[in-house]
């Protein structure tokens, strides 16, 4: 009898452990969506970033083209 017992609280525990399991991989599986969703706006920022110092280089350059022509070549 006390084998019996022992078994089916086993059994019990086994089913209560697969239950958590089954919440923790859906959990993690809504974490990972999240994670995803992220990692392309991580991206996408990026590529703007990349962008605006793309543009701001540049209109640096022209400010210091525009500063240079101004001078005509005096120190300042």
């Amino acid at each position: 009898m006390s084998d019996a017992l022992s078994t089916a609280g086993a059994f019990r525990r086994l089913d209560e452990l697969q239950s958590e399991h089954a919440v923790l991989l859906r959990d993690f599986a809504v974490v990972d969506q999240e994670n995803m969703a992220l990692r392309a706006q991580v991206e996408e920022l990026t590529v703007e970033n990349d962008a605006l110092k793309a543009a701001a280089a540049a209109r640096d350059s022209v400010l210091a083209t525009a500063v240079a022509k101004a001078c005509n070549g005096r120190q300042i």
